[in-house]
């Protein structure tokens, strides 16, 4: 059956790249609403059909009102089975928070989730699909579950190899996925703040990796930590789907840029 939340829910942040404050007001939704995001009077659906390309994550765009940094909720909401809610939106990007999912796991845990009297709607991915670009690939293959399969390779040393394969329901992404947090290369960060991003950027917020591995003091929470937020930024890309699949999602080295363009042809594929 369809999900939303018991009550409303207040987050206020930092966004990590404008480094501006920001808050989201998520309200419940009755059944067939989607999720979807309302800033300065617009209505912006979380559909692949408004997704737009921006550096380092993805956008939605309808008329002159764009959101962005959202893919850490959406991947949340999907995990989570919720299909209906209302996000209200004031400020430039999406709180940052711990640079997970966690924060929103913990929200919507407080206030409880509502299961509706209406069905899912689900589909199956019945042949294989797939997308390649560069050096990164990304599939979508028949499975009577919903799976994700990801494999990290830099070609540095730290953090090496990774590869991860899991069946995703809400347990296994709250145990397994929505703690991830996001990461960067210290030989990546001038390149970053010259671009005007990162602004709000802090080992609070993200993981900073060196030659040797992490900096600072926060420890990692899994030893492969890195392959599973690609893996939660993955699942918030599907989200834009719109509708739960059930199929095995198999990303080679894949980010935002390769994934949005592959959700536009698993969709295209599936139908609206």
């Amino acid at each position: 059956m369809q999900k939303t939340i018991k009550n409303e829910i207040v987050i206020r942040g930092i966004g990590v790249h404008t480094g501006e404050e920001s808050s989201l007001i998520m309200k419940p939704a009755s059944p067939n609403t989607g999720i979807i995001f309302r800033k300065d009077s617009t209505t912006i659906p979380a559909l692949i059909e408004f997704a737009t390309p921006v550096e380092f994550g993805t956008a939605l765009r309808c008329s002159n009102t764009k959101v962005r940094g959202y893919e850490h909720l959406l991947s949340c909401l999907y995990g989570l089975g919720i299909d209906n809610l209302i996000c209200e939106i004031d400020g430039k990007e999406a709180p940052a928070l711990d640079g997970s999912a966690l924060p929103f796991i913990k929200a919507i845990e407080e206030v409880g989730i509502c299961v509706q009297n209406t069905e899912k709607l689900v589909k199956r991915i019945e042949s294989p699909i797939y997308l390649t670009h560069n050096d990164t690939f990304i599939m979508a293959l028949p499975d009577e579950d919903f799976r994700v399969s990801y494999l990290l390779d830099y070609g540095v040393k730290y953090p090496g190899i990774q590869y991860i394969n899991l069946k995703i329901d809400p347990e296994s992404y709250k145990k397994e996925i929505g703690g991830a947090r996001t990461y960067t290369f210290m030989s990546w960060i001038d390149d970053l703040r010259k671009k005007g991003l990162i602004k709000g950027g802090s080992l609070n917020n993200a993981i900073v990796i060196d030659e040797n591995g992490p900096i600072g003091s926060n420890p990692l929470r899994f030893a492969d930590e890195f392959v599973r937020h690609k893996v939660l930024d993955l699942i918030g890309d599907l989200a834009l789907i719109g509708y739960p699949i059930k199929g095995h999602i198999f990303g080679i080295k894949s980010g935002h840029k390769t994934n949005i363009p592959f959700v536009r042809k698993l969709k295209d594929a599936l139908g609206k």
